[in-house]
């Protein structure tokens, strides 16, 4: 049971770390149609 809280702990620690760089992205994304000018909008999201 151990093992498998720590493999499910890991799993969690990838998938958050992949969330937080893709919420990154899309903010670095919508900061870049700002500079130019355009909108974004969220109800594309």
């Amino acid at each position: 049971a151990l093992r498998e809280a720590q493999k499910a702990a890991v799993r969690f620690e990838k998938a958050n770390g992949q969330h937080a760089a893709a919420k990154e992205m899309v903010y670095l994304a919508e900061e870049g149609l700002r500079m130019e000018g355009r909108s974004f909008d969220h109800a594309w999201q």
